[in-house]
């Protein structure tokens, strides 16, 4: 906590004002795969016109509660949601969901494995995979890593500012990508 003049202060708020872009919405959905993970479900074509179904993992069917907000939507931007809770009624069904990028579960999701043979990245023990090439997932794995490495400096010296630095910059443009 600090004291800007008026006020004892964590930062944030001040923060959140100086960000104005058009792609926070992604970037906290972003956040929210680092908060919520491994709460992800994959949205899955069914073949029918607007139909989908929600597998959350270990190959369960959920669907999205009728009191959410995106009950009703036809066509998600990203095959992937985000979500808080799953309560079972009269069926599993996910509230609080959120769809979120590729690029936001690659880099604030769970442990990453590459599979060379297959060029497939494994997320979540394989339940999430994704077909990339070589070069790609060598170059998502390295900024992976050093990202981590980054936020274990930024935890170790919590006066240390990273916001500026190139490879936050990065990613940031990747994930803000719906």
């Amino acid at each position: 906590m600090e004291y800007d003049g008026r006020s004892w202060s964590d930062g944030v708020a001040q923060a959140i004002m100086e960000v104005k872009r058009k792609d926070d919405h992604e970037l906290v959905k972003a956040v929210l795969v680092a908060a919520l993970f491994p709460n992800v479900i994959k949205i899955e074509d069914t073949g029918k016109k607007g139909g989908f179904k929600c597998i959350a993992s270990g190959d369960e069917a959920v669907r999205i509660h009728p009191s959410s907000v995106n009950a009703k939507t036809k066509k998600f931007p990203s095959r992937f949601l985000v979500f808080h809770e799953k309560v079972k009624t009269t069926q599993v069904f996910i509230r609080d969901c959120s769809s979120v990028s590729p690029f936001a579960l690659a880099f604030f999701g769970g442990k990453l494995t590459w599979d060379r043979r297959q060029r497939i990245l494994n997320l979540a023990d394989g339940w999430i995979q994704f077909a990339v090439n070589n070069n790609a997932a060598v170059t998502i794995e390295a900024a992976r890593t050093a990202f981590d490495e980054l936020l274990q400096m930024k935890i170790e010296n919590p006066e240390l500012d990273v916001s500026n630095a190139d490879l936050v910059k990065q990613i940031v443009s990747l994930v803000v990508r719906p």
